[in-house]
């Protein structure tokens, strides 16, 4: 199973925990029942575009680190497929307001896939 194919309850709850730091995760929800959808668990308000684009870059990035953090070596493979599912549009996008997805990929060291 991928990165994006599956969200575990942990992961979720460490999310909702930035929202006390990030007022922009207020306006981006995971249903908890759709985690194994991968990115169809995932609804943006229309509220989030009324966010600066530097908070909005910082909450993505933590939550893209705390999210590499849990996942350990599986962390290259989630960028990846966050990537794929997310689209060229979102992701030139989420590059534009300054995160580096492919620096976010260098920090987390790969992992041999047995």
């Amino acid at each position: 199973m991928d990165g994006m194919q599956h969200w575990s309850e942990e992961a979720v709850q460490h999310i909702k925990k930035l929202e006390g730091t990030y007022d922009a995760l207020k306006h981006i929800k995971i249903d908890k029942s759709r985690c194994t959808e991968g990115v169809n668990a995932i609804s943006i308000m229309p509220e989030v575009n009324n966010v600066e684009p530097y908070e909005l870059a910082k909450a993505l990035r933590d939550v893209i680190k705390m999210t590499g953090t849990h996942l350990g070596g599986k962390t290259t493979s989630f960028i990846e497929d966050f990537k794929k599912q997310f689209g060229e549009e979102y992701i030139q996008e989420i590059e534009k307001i300054g995160v580096n997805l492919h620096f976010l990929e260098l920090k987390f060291p790969k992992f041999p896939v047995f």
